[in-house]
């Protein structure tokens, strides 16, 4: 077989796979609670604006999906790419990072009122999702661990940060927890130096390697905005790990002890007699007794 016969061969056997991978169309799934876009058509609109961005900067072809509860999210089949809410990604890790979005936002409590923090003891707390690690966040944060947020409020949860600051604005309930950009007039209780900005990760892992470089190179750079605070991507990693150290269990630390403090034991050498002489000019051996010592003095 000739030299031109195996190239001609190659081209035949090469030629379909480009071809297939140029018309392959690649879904991006977009699920962020955490991220205010001001109803379904804006956040459809959001994540379509994502996808032809990426087709314009790679030649392939993208489509968005938007998701707004995390079991269609997590159930959904088909999905390559993600767009995933810093907060929920903190503590449920879904696919494989590329790039973080940039913009601005601190991930705060917002609520009803004011004064001081006792006074919002029995106060309804409603948590978008993800709830159990926005209660962590308001029990390290809010209540610096002095108590937890399940036992000092009422708990509510909903499905995101939307219905949470609705619910808020109409009473019926006091504080949430989101972005301090969304609070709309509400007070800010705590601002924390958190910005969980939503992450962008390959679902797939069977893309080929050398096509999925591309996408994430160009996924780092892409300038869409949304929701109020998101700017682009490729913003650091950071402000995803502030969270999830502010939304993690209590830090160990030892529990006082509530028996009464034991006076400290003293010990000294033995002296022999004659060297007792020496040192007093007595040897009756008689015992000098001490003041006990105080814990503070310890």
């Amino acid at each position: 077989m000739t030299l031109t016969v195996l190239l001609a061969a190659l081209v035949l056997a090469i030629g379909p796979v480009q071809s297939q991978e140029e018309q392959r169309v690649y879904t991006i799934a977009l699920y962020a609670p955490d991220i205010n876009f001001g109803g379904a058509m804006s956040k459809a609109s959001f994540v379509n604006a994502v996808a032809a961005g990426l087709s314009s900067r790679t030649g392939l072809t993208f489509k968005g999906k938007s998701f707004g509860r995390a079991g269609d999210f997590k159930g959904a089949g088909g999905v390559d790419y993600a767009i995933i809410g810093g907060s929920y990604f903190a503590v449920a890790g879904v696919g494989k990072p590329v790039a973080f979005a940039t913009g601005s936002g601190s991930m705060s409590v917002i609520g009803r009122g004011g004064g001081p923090i006792h006074s919002l003891r029995g106060k309804t707390l409603i948590l978008p999702q993800p709830a159990k690690a926005c209660e962590g966040f308001v029990s390290s944060t809010l209540l610096g661990y002095q108590a937890q947020a399940g036992e000092f409020f009422k708990i509510q949860t909903t499905k995101d940060v939307a219905s949470a600051l609705a619910a808020v604005k109409v009473g019926k309930a006091d504080l949430t927890v989101g972005f301090d950009a969304y609070a709309g007039g509400l007070p800010v209780l705590f601002r924390s130096n958190a910005s969980p900005l939503p992450v962008a990760t390959q679902v797939n892992p069977n893309i080929d390697p050398q096509v999925a470089e591309q996408i994430k190179s160009a996924w780092r750079g892409l300038s869409v905005s949304g929701g109020g605070i998101i700017r682009g991507f490729g913003g650091p990693a950071s402000g995803v790990k502030a969270f999830r150290g502010l939304s993690g269990g209590k830090p160990k630390a030892r529990a006082p002890s509530m028996a009464p403090p034991r006076p400290p034991q003293i010990s000294f050498p033995v002296i022999p007699s004659e060297g007792l002489d020496r040192l007093s000019g007595s040897s009756d051996g008689s015992v000098i007794s001490t003041p006990p010592m105080l814990e503070e003095d310890l």
